[in-house]
């Protein structure tokens, strides 16, 4: 029996298709004429079976009607029944949107599932497990490996940065990102999580019965630089003029110009440059990793 080679974009791994597979495909096929609308695409019944008696547009949760823009038109196109198609044609169609549409992984998936459950919901489960759809979704993934992420520094290198600064500064702008920082290392906050000592209620954590705790802090007697009481007496101390001309109860203000609260940019500024003087190259946010 003759068989068909296929090679999976960006792989070269090669599948075998006998040849009244690739015949039965092929059914049908006729040279490329001027393009006409394609057949109208069924939805879901309450019964989950396929109905075409209803023209309803069941794409419109999907961004901008890609899956009609690029289903239809590609069905067209290559002269293939959008209502029921099978594996090697799904297979195609996900592999013209890699290659020529370059859209992400999972934008393939969603086409992938959208089209296998809606088109012919009585055979989804076949249509999705079809060998080549497999294969060429491995193929995809392959090409496009996930990013990993980028190492966790060591928390140490900002503690010893920290211990060596002057605990009896009176500089307000270096006082207020020792001040952060150590609120950051002992709680395990966000950046943002420190703006006020007692957060208003609207976190995306916040629920009816639960919400964001406030501030239980423990003195640290082994290091005053470490000492998150005696940071926040201090840094107020130091805000006394500043903090006069203002009516706000938040604990960091602007360090410049008029006195306001300082908003978690500013706070995310002062901790950047903290650790960049530190010899870390992160962003603020990276204190919570390393400190997990």
């Amino acid at each position: 029996m003759k068989s068909e080679t296929i090679t999976i974009p960006e792989q070269g791994r090669i599948i075998n298709r006998t040849e009244e597979e690739v015949a039965s495909n092929m059914q049908g096929v006729t040279p490329k004429r001027t393009k006409v609308a394609g057949p109208a695409l069924p939805h879901l019944t309450g019964k989950g079976e396929a109905s075409t008696n209803e023209d309803i547009d069941w794409r419109k949760p999907f961004r901008a009607g890609q899956l009609q823009n690029f289903y239809e038109r590609w069905a067209t196109d290559n002269e293939i029944d959008a209502i029921r198609p099978n594996g090697s044609q799904l297979a195609r169609y996900l592999v013209d949107l890699h290659q020529k549409e370059g859209l992400a992984l999972k934008t393939i998936l969603v086409h992938k599932s959208a089209i296998s459950t809606l088109c012919d919901p009585n055979n989804h489960a076949k249509l999705s497990s079809h060998t080549l759809v497999k294969q060429v979704l491995k193929a995809i993934y392959i090409a496009n490996p996930r990013q990993l992420n980028p190492p966790i520094w060591d928390i140490y290198i900002l503690i010893a940065y920290l211990n060596q600064r002057d605990a009896c500064t009176s500089n307000f702008y270096e006082a207020s990102g020792h001040t952060a920082a150590v609120l950051l290392l002992c709680s395990g906050r966000r950046a943002d999580g420190f703006v006020t000592l007692w957060p208003t209620f609207g976190s995306k954590t916040d629920m009816a019965n639960r919400r964001q705790s406030g501030w239980n802090l423990i003195h640290n007697k082994d290091s005053k630089n470490f000492e998150p009481v005696y940071w926040i007496h201090h840094l107020i101390q130091l805000s006394q003029e500043r903090r006069s001309e203002t009516t706000t109860d938040h604990l960091f203000l602007t360090t410049f110009g008029k006195p306001k609260p300082a908003t978690r940019t500013i706070i995310s500024g002062w901790i950047k440059k903290l650790l960049r003087k530190a010899g870390i190259e992160d962003t603020p946010g990276s204190i919570r990793s390393s400190v997990a």
